[in-house]
């Protein structure tokens, strides 16, 4: 299972970024960028990971306290999800299937509508550009969220990216870590029993993960 950094040291990296990330494209940046092409989305062959029934929120929250506080928030929130795991690995093979295959695709057809909206980008997207918007999906998978009145666990899609703006040389110049998370939430039991509910759930998480991106990149854009 990859490491995913939690909300405090996520955040603390972003405060660390903010004057570089933070800086308008220079003139000349703008007239490099008179086209620009959108590559298709890529999926890391180990981006799948099983739902994970620990509750990160708590985890996260008791991690403010320091490295004390993330040893014993992430000893906790293990504990939780061995549990859920125990209780319903038998769903897990059904929602990894009913999980969206083209999820790439989805994100990409996200990305492209959303510079076609762009005041800056809309008119300079093309086939062909020395100059292009990449991204990939590094990792993807349910987490919770919450619980129904049942008690029963609800969870959401949570996604991992990278999207970046080089140049034909191949210099960054806008992007990073973007994380898209799904609202709502579903037993995962229901997340077995249908995939167009899956795929609904899914593609709320890979447009909240371009609107992040598009958010950050509006600053580059900005008069």
């Amino acid at each position: 299972m990859k490491f995913h950094r939690i909300a405090l040291f996520a955040s603390f990296s972003v405060q660390l970024l903010l004057p570089s990330c933070a800086m308008k494209f220079t003139p000349a940046q703008r007239t490099e960028l008179s086209s620009v092409t959108v590559a298709k989305t890529g999926i890391d062959e180990d981006a799948y990971e099983d739902p994970y029934g620990g509750d990160t929120a708590a985890r996260d929250a008791v991690a403010s306290d320091g490295l004390i506080g993330l040893a014993v928030g992430s000893a906790i929130s293990g504990t939780q999800n061995n549990m859920f795991k125990g209780k319903n690995q038998n769903y897990f093979a059904a929602v990894r299937k009913n999980t969206p295959a083209d999820l790439g695709d989805m994100l990409s057809h996200k990305l492209k509508e959303s510079l076609a909206g762009d005041p800056f980008f809309n008119s300079r997207i093309a086939a062909v550009s020395r100059n292009s918007f990449t991204s990939e999906i590094t990792t993807h998978r349910l987490v919770r969220v919450g619980k129904n009145d049942n008690g029963d666990l609800l969870f959401a899609p949570e996604i991992y990216t990278e999207i970046h703006l080089k140049n034909g040389a191949g210099k960054l110049l806008a992007g990073g870590s973007y994380r898209g998370t799904g609202t709502g939430g579903l037993t995962v039991a229901e997340y077995a029993a249908s995939a167009p509910r899956t795929k609904a759930a899914y593609s709320v998480a890979t447009n909240n993960a371009v609107t992040a991106f598009m958010v950050a990149l509006a600053v580059k854009t900005r008069e």
